[in-house]
C-alpha cells in the first residue's frame, strides 16, 4: 500500500465521515533547530467533522516519508521550513516554505525564504 493510500486511511479512520472523493483535509507543519517534528494542526471539510485539530492521531513517520518521496525542498536548521499536507480532488500536495541554512541571517529572518510544492502520486 502507497504512502497516500496509508494517510487516507488514517484520517478515514480518525474521521468516518470523510470521502476520499469529495473531501479534503490539510495538516499544518513545521521544524527548527536541529528537528523536524511538528505536525500541528488538521483540517477537513467532511460532514460532522467534530472540529478537533490534533494531530496525534497520524503517524509522524508516515507524514515525514510523505514529505521525504514527494521530493519537497525542506531543512532543519537555520530558520527552518514551515508547510502543509492537503489533499484535494484526490490529489495530495505537499507545499513547504523553508530558509535554507545558508541565507539565513538573524539580523534579517524576513530573508532568504523560499517555496516548493510537490504532488505525492501514490
Amino acid at each position: 500500500m502507497g504512502l497516500k493510500q496509508q494517510l487516507l486511511d488514517s484520517v478515514s479512520t480518525h474521521v468516518p465521515t470523510f470521502d476520499p472523493t469529495k473531501h479534503s483535509f490539510a495538516i499544518e507543519f513545521d521544524g527548527g533547530g536541529d528537528s523536524f517534528d511538528s505536525f500541528s494542526f488538521f483540517t477537513t471539510d467532511a460532514p460532522d467533522w467534530n472540529g478537533d485539530n490534533d494531530t496525534s492521531f497520524l503517524d509522524d513517520n508516515l507524514l515525514l516519508d510523505i514529505i521525504e518521496q514527494s521530493g519537497v525542498n525542506y531543512i532543519f536548521v537555520g530558520g527552518a521550513t514551515v508547510g502543509n499536507i492537503k489533499y484535494e480532488n484526490g490529489i495530495l500536495t505537499i507545499h513547504s516554505t523553508y530558509q535554507d541554512d545558508e541565507d539565513y541571517d538573524e539580523e534579517d529572518p524576513e530573508y532568504g525564504w523560499e517555496e516548493d510544492s510537490k504532488e505525492l502520486k501514490e
